[in-house]
């Protein structure tokens, strides 16, 4: 449960080869280089690019499909969704449209630390830095894969957001305590999920609770704005225009 007792343990991190070497996988969109550092669209140059590629990472059973499905105004049920199941599901990259923006391609990720995806290897074989934006979705508490993969991109001079999924179930869960307060939940677990991050050395971290099911509830509208604003900001600093 969301609110249970945050272990005090302190994550350490090595950089490893694989964090250097994210490149060599299916897509053939173009890659764009970088260096350590902070997410900054400024550091970022025209890549030659003329679509750009949102990834959902996290955890396995995060919700990551579902929020996929959500940021397309579809149900894990209609035909055109992606694949959803209470095991393992997304075991390959897949790549999905953007509902009203053209040139923008939504791709649902394996879930990290699994057998077939180990974290050590997770980001080599996903190709980690074909991508330009990044949603790293958790359900649960905070996790040493959050910080690697948090950190892996920063180290790409990439942008990303932190998504707390299924805060219908977290919420319904704590209206069986006394003295229940929606509000209070909220802000408990937004504190702990900025705490964790910014202890982590993430600065200014973008940070939303959603429902992938209550798309008007919680911070999903806000999430949604922020990624169109993100893909605006993006386009003028990395794609070319279409040859007509």
């Amino acid at each position: 449960m969301i609110l249970a007792t945050i272990m005090a343990e302190r994550l350490r991190l090595r950089s490893t080869d694989s964090l250097r070497r994210a490149m060599g996988g299916k897509s053939s969109a173009p890659v764009v280089s970088s260096e350590s550092g902070e997410g900054n669209l400024s550091d970022q140059t025209a890549s030659g690019k003329t679509t750009l590629d949102i990834a959902i990472t996290g955890l396995t059973g995060a919700g990551k499909s579902s929020l996929v499905n959500a940021l397309r105004g579809l149900s894990d049920f209609d035909e055109e969704a992606a694949k959803t199941d209470v095991i393992e599901g997304t075991t390959e990259p897949m790549n999905y449209p953007h509902p009203t923006i053209p040139d923008v391609t939504i791709w649902d990720l394996p879930g990290i630390g699994t057998p077939n995806f180990k974290a050590e290897e997770y980001l080599e074989r996903i190709n980690y830095s074909q991508y330009d934006f990044f949603i790293i979705v958790a359900s649960n508490r905070f996790t040493v894969c959050d910080i690697q993969l948090s950190h892996a991109i920063q180290k790409m001079k990439k942008r990303f957001c932190y998504v707390q999924s299924k805060m219908d179930v977290s919420i319904k869960n704590e209206k069986l305590k006394p003295y229940f307060s929606e509000k209070a939940t909220l802000q408990k677990v937004k504190k702990y999920c900025l705490d964790n991050l910014v202890e982590a050395g993430i600065s200014s971290p973008q940070i939303f609770l959603v429902s992938s099911w209550f798309r008007n509830k919680y911070d999903f509208p806000v999430l949604q704005r922020t990624l169109e604003n993100e893909i605006k900001a993006l386009r003028r600093h990395l794609l070319r225009p279409a040859d007509t």
